[in-house]
């Protein structure tokens, strides 16, 4: 250091007599800037002072040296957990309106496939009156389908029965050929009666359906998060939502840190930030996903490594289901320990076209070193490769 200094004394005694020459020959300032510049590259050509040691107006900054050191190390962090149920429906009734028959279950509660979850009755006079007119139309429909059928039947029997020995062969495939029309054009006829029966009866189920009313069923096993509030015997109109159901069998966490925190495949606790007993393991499931910031902060999905540990968690808590998926969860610590690895101050790593370099001390002078870089700690940050134990470097403001 204190040849360091001396070299610094000698710089600036050389600055000065550049000055005092440049004084004594008349040159203007522009001049004396470009052989103080001069004389500063040179010097810094010659090892008497770093570049690095320079700050941006051009005058000697104050920094430290540090000696590279090898360390066991580790860093924990708090990762910030929410859930994210991707599977979630909301559930209305299929006629224009109606009215609210009964709501049969409640937010947070857990069902079944199929469960009936809310009924729709309509009005009963109306469908009553629509129901004679439909069946009005269906008997008069049937009645012509009789009167149709029997004609079909007569007419083939008597083109049957005029058939004649006497017939040439042409008349007789002539005969034959009509024959084979009329039975073809009537399987036409009882088919396309049979589509209108079917039509019919289905219109016909609708409306004893409609007189029954209509019940929502779970499209799948899940946790109710939404019902209707509205008394019985509201109106409801089809486009008012019933319940809403999530399927929690598909639960994804999505966490939040450092790119360097997280790695796929990593198992942690997660704990509820206001309640510890609320705690379940979680398994990373993918790599860094950018987020739209300049933090630094990455998403990554995870997954409950135990989907029963999770619902048994989620069931003993003295919140709701739906309650306690809108948890915000922690995971912390999230702890790295290594041993033996090789760390310097990180004030001493610079950065140049993405690239991370330091200054050495080495032989009464600095030298620029690339280096390669690892885990970001507290106030040090581990080199994988560049520098060695032992070796000094510059700290600089």
């Amino acid at each position: 250091m204190k040849s360091l200094l001396n070299r610094k004394a000698f710089l600036i005694l050389l600055l000065m007599s550049i000055l005092v020459f440049s004084a004594c020959s008349g040159l203007n300032a522009e001049t004396v800037d470009k052989a103080s510049e001069a004389a500063y590259e040179q010097a810094v050509a010659d090892g008497l002072i770093a570049e690095a040691a320079r700050d941006s107006a051009g005058n000697d900054a104050i920094y430290d040296m540090a000696t590279v050191e090898i360390k066991n190390v580790s860093r924990e962090s708090m990762i910030t957990a929410k859930f994210h149920i991707p599977a979630q429906r909301s559930l209305t009734f299929k006629r224009d309106y109606g009215r609210l028959k009964g709501v049969y279950v409640e937010p947070g509660q857990r069902v079944n496939k199929d469960d009936v979850l809310a009924e729709i009755i309509f009005d009963q006079a109306e469908l009553q009156t629509e129901r004679e007119q439909f069946m009005i139309k269906f008997r008069q429909f049937e009645q012509r389908f009789i009167n149709d059928d029997d004609a079909w039947k007569n007419n083939i029997a008597k083109q049957r029965d005029s058939f004649s020995n006497d017939m040439d062969e042409a008349e007789a495939e002539i005969h034959q050929l009509k024959l084979m029309k009329m039975e073809l054009e009537y399987e036409r006829f009882l088919y396309n009666s049979e589509r209108a029966r079917e039509d019919y009866q289905k219109q016909l189920k609708e409306i004893d359906e409609r007189l029954e009313g209509e019940q929502i069923l779970a499209p799948y096993d899940g946790i109710i998060s939404y019902t209707n509030s509205s008394k019985n015997g509201t109106l409801i109109r089809n486009w008012m939502r019933m319940a809403t159901i999530i399927d929690d069998s598909e639960v994804q966490i999505i966490m939040t840190g450092p790119i360097d925190i997280l790695r796929f495949g990593d198992v942690f606790e997660a704990q509820s930030s206001r309640n510890e007993d609320l705690n379940f393991t979680v398994r990373v499931v993918s790599d860094p996903i950018v987020q739209e910031n300049r933090l630094g902060q990455y998403d990554y999905l995870a997954e409950p490594v135990d989907l029963a540990q999770l619902r048994s968690v989620a069931e003993a808590s003295a919140s709701t289901l739906v309650a306690f998926y809108n948890l915000s969860f922690t995971v912390n610590p999230v702890a790295f320990e290594m041993n033996n690895v090789l760390v310097v101050p990180r004030d001493a790593v610079k950065q140049e076209d993405q690239k991370n370099f330091v200054y050495i001390y080495e032989d009464g002078t600095m030298k620029k070193r690339y280096v390669q870089t690892g885990l970001l700690l507290f106030a040090e940050i581990q080199i994988i490769s560049g520098l060695e134990a032992g070796q000094v470097v510059l700290i600089t403001p």
